[in-house]
């Protein structure tokens, strides 16, 4: 009788214990899905990111334009690991394709277009939709790396999935500026996309 006691609290030790597992994948699950609706929402805005890079040619030795997100694809996977401080990685995916504010500006440089030389001037040209042209026939991707860790989501990295190395675009935006891109307060509301 008592090892038939010891065997029925047995499983009910394991079902519990598997409800309890499923209850916190699906948490885990949830709160990823959060994230990724806020990448849904930001993007679908065709958000700008200014640009800030050393140019010898100019005479400001500076060269600004707008980057806008065109056309963006979005995806996500959440993977179990073996940490016991990350148990679980999120990785969301952006297909993009860009456009570039390079059909207005003071000075010809990068690509041998239009970039302007101070800040104020590429501000003042950020809402005109006819400076924007697509530079390159090209759909580019990145992946952001999140890890669940003391039950939420923290931002580790932005990794360019054609290069498989860190984003300087993408790096930059978040505050870490990345040769040749320098930081442009004007970008800080892209912060909140992995806060």
């Amino acid at each position: 009788m008592k090892r038939h006691l010891l065997v029925v609290l047995g499983m009910v030790t394991l079902v519990f214990s598997s409800i309890a597992v499923a209850q916190t994948q699906e948490e885990v699950i949830s709160s990823f899905e959060k994230q990724v609706d806020k990448f849904q929402k930001f993007f679908s805005s065709k958000p700008k990111f200014l640009e800030k890079q050393s140019y010898k040619g100019s005479p400001t030795s500076y060269i600004f334009f707008y980057n806008r997100f065109d056309s963006c694809n979005i995806s996500y996977d959440i993977q179990k690991t073996d940490s016991l401080i990350s148990p679980y990685m999120g990785y969301i995916n952006v297909r993009y394709r860009a456009s570039e504010s390079m059909n207005c500006g003071d000075f010809i440089g990068l690509h041998e277009k239009q970039q302007f030389t101070t800040l104020d001037l590429a501000r003042q040209k950020r809402g005109d939709e006819s400076c924007y042209i697509e530079v390159m026939d090209i759909t580019y991707g990145a992946k952001f790396v999140f890890a669940f860790q003391k039950k939420k989501w923290v931002y580790k990295e932005v990794i360019n999935t054609y290069s498989n190395k860190p984003s300087p675009l993408f790096s930059t935006a978040f505050g870490i500026a990345t040769a040749p891109k320098l930081y442009v307060e004007d970008n800080d509301f892209w912060k909140k996309l992995i806060e």
